[in-house]
């Protein structure tokens, strides 16, 4: 059986250049709707296409881009369509509601919900209301005999966690023995706690990253 033998550039050109010039099509040469032709060349076939240059069917294609990608469309805003402050809705959700076990506490002062629920001072309304509140760069404990800070300076490192620890440095209190203490006033990034005495009271701003602690005192030694 003879054996045919190409050279390395023969098979070069029939690979690459369809040999030598000649087109390569990939549709039998008789008329056939649909086919297509890398040869570049024009067809007489109905509804045949050539590969252009840039992945579009015939010369002239599209980019496949709906418009011109380097300009930008004109965007219109209509006022009455953007989201203000005002609630979505006000309707009651149709999922299954339940009492969180634990109630709001005495130190949120009796203001109507909503309530906040993640504030860095929420541990203010926790439990008994005397647990750490990181104000940054203080820790500060609504305690019952006024508001204790402390600066902490050392971080303890252990295999899994790390924490800030500190013992009071400064209490704000008052000779007079308090009766209680409420969340007065509150924003994104404050607190503002009002201690009161029989004789008057004492209003303590706690502000998230405050440089100091202040005491306004009003009828109190």
């Amino acid at each position: 059986m003879p054996h045919l033998r190409l050279g390395y550039s023969t098979l070069i050109c029939l690979l690459f250049s369809g040999g030598c010039g000649q087109s390569v099509g990939h549709a039998p040469a008789a008329t056939n709707g649909g086919s297509t032709s890398t040869s570049g060349a024009s067809s007489d076939r109905a509804g045949s296409s050539a590969i252009g240059p840039n992945g579009g069917s015939g010369s002239g294609a599209s980019s496949g881009f709906p418009t011109d990608p380097n300009t930008m469309p004109t965007i219109a805003v209509d006022p009455s369509d953007v989201i203000s402050d005002a609630p979505l809705s006000t309707a009651e959700p149709s999922f299954p509601s339940v009492t969180h076990p634990l109630a709001p506490h005495a130190v949120f002062g009796g203001h109507a919900s909503p309530l906040p629920t993640n504030a860095f001072w929420e541990n203010m309304v926790l439990s008994a209301g005397d647990l750490l509140t990181n104000a940054f760069p203080y820790h500060v404990y609504a305690k019952s005999d006024g508001l204790e800070l402390s600066r902490p300076d050392m971080l303890t490192v252990a295999d899994r966690y790390c924490y800030e620890a500190a013992d009071s440095e400064i209490v704000l209190g008052a000779s007079e023995a308090f009766s209680g203490h409420v969340a007065q006033s509150w924003d994104p990034l404050s607190v503002t706690l009002r201690y009161t005495a029989a004789g008057g009271a004492m209003t303590a701003p706690v502000v998230y990253g405050m440089a100091y602690a202040t005491g306004i005192y009003a009828g109190l030694t």
